[in-house]
């Protein structure tokens, strides 16, 4: 839960009222979840079974609730006065969610009737509750104002990089009788809710103003990378290993005996 409130309320009686309020609250997250198993079988194995289960499901919540508000009252006479108000807000929120669930088995000798499982549930869940706040109430009676300036910049930035990587690698040296049963069940969620009001009330009654300014500059950005990679590489030595086929080597023969068939010719 992260709060920011930056509020003022006043009452004054001068010929000046200046105020500036500058928020830059900053939130950054680094999730860095890896679930890994590797299995190296250096002898050959006979009717084995070789189960792997990841289950995996970190979840990450982010309450941001930032309030910058001005609230000016004034009831009594009040002439040839400025009032200024100035809000400058830029939360930023960055979260970082790299989430490993990998699953490496190496085989270097024969196995046969074996057995080989793997099973990867990955849910990786990411919420995010922005509340944003910008508000100014001016209340105003019987007065006489010569400038009323009033400025909201906002620019909040939310920025989530999602790195899932959900890969089996399965490397076999001669499979004989090998079942091998691979599963992955991967349901990544990223929700975010951006509620962002930039608000200006003036209440007047009974006054003159020579001039009134509001300026809102609203530039909210969120940006959001998801980069899922579900793999599974099975790699077999024992065919890698394979000799050349037979149709290439009776090619290189015969092209052999072509070349030394004309040279035979030649010196005749």
């Amino acid at each position: 839960m992260f709060g920011i409130a930056a509020s003022i309320s006043c009452a004054v009686n001068n010929n000046s009222l200046s105020i500036v309020i500058d928020s830059e609250p900053t939130t950054t997250i680094y999730n860095l979840v890896d679930n890994s198993v590797n299995y190296a079988q250096i002898s050959a194995s006979i009717g084995t079974a070789t189960s792997s289960f990841i289950e995996s499901k970190p979840i990450t919540t982010i309450d941001n609730i930032v309030d910058n508000s001005v609230n000016y009252m004034h009831t009594s006479t009040f002439g040839g006065a400025t009032i200024s108000s100035f809000i400058e807000s830029k939360p930023t929120t960055t979260i970082y969610n790299l989430v490993g669930n990998s699953v490496n088995y190496l085989q270097t000798n024969d196995q046969a009737g074996a057995t080989t499982s793997i099973f990867i549930e990955s849910e990786p869940t990411t919420t995010i509750h922005n509340l944003i706040k910008n508000s100014v109430n001016l209340n105003t009676t019987d007065s006489y104002y010569r400038t009323v300036n009033i400025s909201i910049d906002s620019e909040p930035i939310t920025t989530v990089y999602n790195f899932v990587d959900n890969s089996i690698s399965l490397q076999t040296n001669g499979i004989v009788g090998t079942m091998l049963n691979n599963f992955i069940e991967s349901e990544p969620t990223t929700t975010i809710y951006n509620l962002i009001d930039n608000s200006i009330n003036l209440d007047i009654d009974g006054a003159d103003y020579a001039t009134i300014s509001i300026f809102i500059d609203s530039e909210p950005t969120t940006t959001i990378y998801n980069l899922v990679d579900n793999r599974i590489t099975v790699q077999d030595l024992a065919l890698l290993a394979a000799p050349e086929p037979v149709s290439l080597s009776v090619l290189g023969v015969a092209l052999a005996t072509f070349a030394f068939i004309r040279i035979k010719r030649r010196e005749g």
